[in-house]
């Protein structure tokens, strides 16, 4: 202990720590010695002395003390800048682009941007900074998407949707955002969103659902036409069975039975009742029926799942028929 201050809160090593303590020997036993008879009037000299020296002992314990702390708080506050060195780095670096809004400020304004939301928007840090992120909202940009956002960050939460954005030459583009919130105890002052340019994939789903939905058209006017078909095969027998014989009956019968059948499987879901057939020689049944420029090629080793090969047939008579007589509606990508 040096006049109330730690050694090992001083800062120094061992071989200073022997030194002072030497020092300190040293100095009592000089003291020892002084004091052994003093003088009348030496004694107040040296209570001076020793109280300026034991000040100056105590000044010099302080100073080191703090030149100690002072260290301290530099590499801490060394460390901290490193950290936000390597922040700065990662979020200009980053792939994705990145923005921070500040939630404690009226309209919310952005506070940061990366490069790569500036190459993404072509809108410049010193225009973005200050604004709210809605800039790049536009005509043809949904309210759903935004009310989900809205409604998240009030809720403190994170959300993921897709929405139409602009660039500022007025480009639009597909952008997925992400935001997540950066809590501070129980505050959540600011929010960072992920940007990311999905265009390409948004134009790819929505070229796959103009697929499915001109398919789901095709089927229901194929199954439509099919069973239209097959009820008036149905009728034209039921006619018929007042004018054969028995043996012609019993065919007919077998005609409706199969008619019906096949009606009621068309109205159903056939998805458990389909078997694999060949359709080769189905571009023989139709070839009457198509113009003479048109070429039908179906390889012996196709195979086409469906109910059966005669309603195979009829589907390919109805798409003939249909081809000749509607406008041709091209499936995108077809």
């Amino acid at each position: 202990m040096l006049i109330g201050v730690p050694i090992r809160r001083l800062g120094i090593g061992v071989l200073e720590s022997g030194w002072l303590v030497f020092l300190l020997g040293r100095y009592v036993d000089f003291l020892d010695e002084l004091f052994v008879e003093p003088e009348p009037l030496v004694e107040p000299f040296l209570s001076g002395l020793l109280m300026v020296v034991s000040f100056s002992i105590l000044a010099a314990g302080s100073f080191l003390l703090l030149l100690e702390e002072r260290r301290e708080r530099s590499d801490r506050l060394e460390a901290r800048n490193e950290d936000l060195e390597l922040t700065n780095t990662a979020i200009e670096d980053a792939p994705i682009r990145i923005t921070i809004a500040d939630m404690t400020q009226g309209d919310e304004p952005l506070v940061r941007v990366n490069d790569g939301f500036e190459r993404l928007t072509g809108h410049a840090a010193d225009e973005t900074v200050g604004r709210n992120c809605r800039f790049l909202q536009g005509e043809e940009t949904r309210e759903e998407p935004v009310r989900r956002m809205r409604e998240t960050i009030e809720a403190g939460e994170s959300v993921q949707v897709t929405l139409r954005n602009y660039r500022r030459d007025g480009t639009p583009f597909w952008n997925e955002v992400t935001l997540a919130p950066l809590p501070r105890g129980n505050e959540v002052p600011h929010y960072v969103g992920f940007q990311q340019d999905v265009t390409d994939r948004a134009e790819y789903e929505r070229q796959l659902q103009a697929q499915r939905d001109d398919l789901d058209l095709l089927s229901k006017m194929v199954r439509h036409d099919i069973r239209n078909d097959l009820q008036m095969i149905h009728g034209q027998a039921t006619l018929l069975a007042d004018h054969v014989t028995d043996e012609g009956a019993s065919h007919l019968e077998t005609i409706e039975t199969r008619t019906r059948s096949a009606v009621d499987l068309i109205l159903s879901d056939t998805s458990d009742a389909i078997a694999p057939v060949t359709v080769s020689g189905s571009s023989r049944c139709i070839s009457p029926n198509v113009d003479e420029h048109v070429h039908v090629r179906v390889s012996d080793s196709m195979r086409i799942q469906t109910l059966s090969a005669w309603i195979l047939d009829s589907s390919f008579h109805v798409l003939t028929a249909t081809s000749m007589t509607r406008p041709t509606n091209r499936i995108p990508g077809g």
